[in-house]
């Protein structure tokens, strides 16, 4: 699979409103080999290179505010990760080199002691009405979903073997110190 050059603005409509941040600009670039197997149980793997340039994020503000308005929350010049084996059934990721040029985070804390960086307010776990009503003896006999259930269960293992950041910049403003103080770090 190669990706050249794929500008994201005409997808930026389809951004979930539901995620803390909104997508501004980012263009794309991948060279992947993707491998699928059934012996007998099924595996895909993944290898290759994904790039991310030119890519901005800002904080989501309320529906209907105007594009731009919000502040940047992220961006950065360049991302490039080198995949060597990424099994995304057995939630495995291992690569070889994360490459991140020119990052520049802007992390605020409100008057609540609230970080800009997550939601307003956690995900509630819910139980789907057909899971609630379906008897104790019929909730195991299904084995993909007891598969995809243990594997729900299971932590990602993630190995990189080397990350280079270079020309970052950290903005941080806090609203709960007596008078709201901003420190900008630079050249990180």
């Amino acid at each position: 699979l190669q990706l050249r050059d794929l500008d994201l603005q005409p997808y930026l409509a389809y951004w979930p409103d539901s995620l803390p941040f909104r997508l501004q600009s980012a263009v794309l670039q991948a060279d992947l080999k993707l491998g699928f197997e059934q012996n007998p149980a099924p595996a895909v793997t993944i290898s290759g290179s994904v790039t991310a340039e030119k890519v901005r994020l800002l904080e989501a503000g309320p529906s209907g505010s105007a594009p731009g308005a919000a502040p940047e929350l992220l961006a950065f010049d360049r991302l490039y990760l080198a995949l060597d084996d990424v099994r995304p059934l057995e939630q495995l990721v291992k690569l070889s080199a994360v490459e991140l040029s020119a990052p520049t985070l802007s992390v605020a804390r409100d008057r609540a002691g609230r970080l800009n960086l997550l939601p307003a307010s956690p995900p509630v776990a819910t139980k789907s009405v057909a899971e609630s009503a379906r008897p104790a003896s019929a909730k195991g006999q299904n084995d993909a979903e007891n598969q995809a259930a243990a594997a729900s269960t299971q932590p990602w293992r993630v190995q990189v073997g080397r990350v280079d950041v270079e020309g970052g910049a950290l903005d941080w403003r806090d609203a709960t110190l007596p008078s709201p103080a901003r420190i900008r770090l630079t050249d990180l």
